[in-house]
């Protein structure tokens, strides 16, 4: 045998599935570069700046301790070092740099220009917005956020409109809603604006505008499918356990996988006028080419559906079924501050007078109204919805440090607990993993559009610069540092088509579901008692539970007429007496309720059934759409 002669390699030519990729898959590759490109433009770090607390609080003089400043800024660099004064040293001495601007001192216009303005200039192009407090508690995230407790009055408005431009301790807040409301003012028929405020207290989300009703945080655009479904395709399939993760690998779902991208390439052919070798082939049955022809046609209407539905869902979680409040007048604006400063759950310790014990979020939603026949009345047009999120976060706390016991000591729990989930999550973030914990915690589902979604997110590391909280600043810088190398893929909120026959459908569905609810409720499964109750101890339950009405009522009002009388102490016996007698009724309807059911055996109260819950639900998603249109 020759040994000069060299054999060939043997190519074997690949196997090609019936669902093969298409031949010009290098021309799509090419084609999609540019979106890429897009893509990385569109990204961008969260924007972290730093304000620092001022030392002459209430809180430092009370515990008479030297007032020694441990927080030293760069004037030059913007760089801040955190060490004693005796014993600053730069090389040693722990600095950070990531801070955007620092800002120092209580003057809160300042503040908000510095923190805030640049922010509210991107919701003008388009972009929805997220600004968010963080601290140790006592740090001034409330007094950035909304601004002293008291500042929120009647009065403050009459000093508005007497001696011109807002009133020089509001926070952020109620500043940036009357910059919106002043921008909008010349197109108050094209731009709409709506509130909504939410409390995440111990875990659980509750409406700050709505009596503190709960609400649920429901998963909305999230990458599974329940019941059925495959890891996020467009087509179905039954599953068996319920829930297809997105990537699953199971036959079943890559089969799936591999038909949607036949499906694509054979629209684009079929677009493109470019007839594929399937309908040519000899002997081609023209059935199968005419089922073909349709199944495409349906995965376009579903790619569509799900479009639109992603959207809609804004690709995150949510809560459901939350009130609105129309903001049109500068009244509007301070009342709806007030009442979530009211509303929300604060108490006292050693470490601050007043400290909130739960997170807020408040929404406002942008509508912008464009008429398609220059015609602002007319229903038909397009939209864009923005959303401005504004979060105060609960401060972390030591309890060796606050002295808190009982019912203070689990709520400092609680908050600790949430805000170490949302260091998981940007630590997860910032490190690129593959899994971020953000169902870990309701706070980490509510903030995943503002952290990993398409929105400009801005957070204020709020700082003390005591030398006894000098352990604490250098850990809210840490997260501040964490923070910076963040990244969002910021995109403009789309615009949607709408006319009257949108909002005729959506009226019919939102009466069809009030009688589906009716018609729970006479099947007995809304709230209600037990069919064996007695008529007397019905009436006597219910003249408590109108009391307590009228008790909350009572309460309420006697709070904000104590914030308008300055906090001078003008009606805080009446605000304890009130306080402790809706405690009192609170226990004797759990007591009678609880006794009731062992003396009889049975229910004598019983709450709605989870299908009365998810009726109501919708009932207030719809109306709630409604007041967005």
């Amino acid at each position: 045998m020759n040994k000069n002669i060299v054999k060939k390699p043997v190519v074997k030519k690949p196997t090609m599935s019936r669902y093969a990729v298409p031949p010009n898959a290098k021309q799509i590759l090419k084609t999609s570069s540019p979106r890429t490109k897009k893509i990385q433009k569109n990204q961008h770090h969260i924007n972290v700046n730093v304000r620092v607390r001022p030392i002459n609080c209430e809180v430092d003089k009370k515990e008479e301790r030297p007032e020694t400043n441990v927080v030293h800024i760069n004037s030059s660099t913007g760089g801040i070092s955190v060490a004693p004064v005796g014993n600053f040293d730069r090389d040693i001495s722990p600095t950070f740099n990531f801070a955007s601007s620092v800002v120092s001192g209580s003057n809160q216009e300042k503040a908000f220009q510095q923190l805030a303005a640049t922010l509210l200039k991107q919701l003008d192009k388009g972009f929805s917005c997220t600004l968010m407090a963080y601290g140790q508690t006592g740090s001034g995230k409330t007094y950035t956020m909304f601004g002293p407790t008291g500042s929120l009055t009647i009065s403050s408005l009459d000093h508005m409109y007497k001696n011109g431009g807002l009133p020089p301790l509001w926070g952020i807040l109620p500043r940036a809603l009357m910059t919106l409301l002043s921008s909008t003012g010349r197109n108050s028929q094209s731009v709409t604006l709506h509130a909504s405020a939410i409390e995440v207290y111990q875990g659980l989300a509750y409406d700050l505008l709505n009596n503190k009703q709960p609400l649920t945080v429901g998963m909305k655009g999230a990458n599974q499918r329940t019941g059925m479904g495959s890891g996020g395709g467009t087509l179905k399939k039954a599953s068996v356990a319920g829930t297809h993760p997105g990537g699953c690998r199971c036959r079943k779902c890559v089969e799936i996988k591999e038909e949607e991208r036949m499906l694509r390439h054979v629209r684009k052919c079929m677009r493109n006028n470019d007839i594929p070798n399937l309908f040519q082939a000899k002997g081609a049955d023209p059935m199968k080419i005419k089922r073909l022809i349709a199944k495409v046609e349906k995965f376009d209407r579903m790619e569509k559906e799900g479009r639109k539905k992603k959207r809609k869902d804004d690709s995150g979680f949510a809560t459901v079924g939350e009130k609105m409040w129309k903001l049109e007048t500068p009244e509007d604006i301070m009342k709806l501050a007030r009442e979530v400063e009211i509303s929300r759950t604060a108490v006292g310790h050693a470490l601050n007078a007043r400290s909130s014990r739960s997170h807020c979020l408040v929404h406002v939603h942008v509508t912008e109204r464009t008429s398609s026949n220059n015609n602002n009345n007319s229903g038909n047009g397009r939209i864009r919805k923005k959303t401005l999120l504004l979060v105060d976060l609960a401060g972390s706390e030591r309890i060796a440090k606050s002295q808190v016991e009982g019912v203070a000591k689990a709520q400092a729990i609680s908050i600790n607990k949430s805000l170490t989930t949302l260091g998981r999550v940007i630590k997860a973030l910032g490190h690129g993993e593959s899994h971020v914990p953000y169902r870990d915690s309701t706070l980490t589902m509510l903030l995943r559009n503002s952290f990993s979604g398409k929105s400009r997110t801005s957070v204020v590391i709020n700082v003390a610069s005591e030398i006894q909280h000098m352990e604490e600043t250098v850990c809210s810088l840490n997260f501040g540092d964490r923070l910076a190398i963040v990244k969002n893929q910021a995109k403009v909120e789309d615009e949607e088509e709408i006319d009257l026959e949108d909002k005729a459908t959506l009226l019919k569905l939102l009466q069809k579901k009030k009688m589906e609810l009716k018609l729970l409720e006479q099947e007995g499964q809304g709230a209600g008692f037990g069919f064996n109750a007695n008529p007397g101890q019905i009436k006597s339950f219910k003249n408590t539970i109108g009391r307590l009405e009228q008790v909350n009522k009572l309460l309420h009002n006697a709070t904000i007429k104590d914030k308008e009388g300055g906090r001078r102490g003008h009606g805080n016996g009446q605000i304890i007496k009130l306080q402790h007698e809706k405690k009192t009724l609170e226990e004797n309807i759990n007591n009678q309720k609880s006794a009731v059911d062992r003396l009889t055996g049975v229910k004598f109260f019983h709450d709605p059934s989870p299908k009365w819950t998810a009726k109501d639900r919708e009932i207030r998603e719809i109306e709630a759409q409604l007041q967005l249109m």
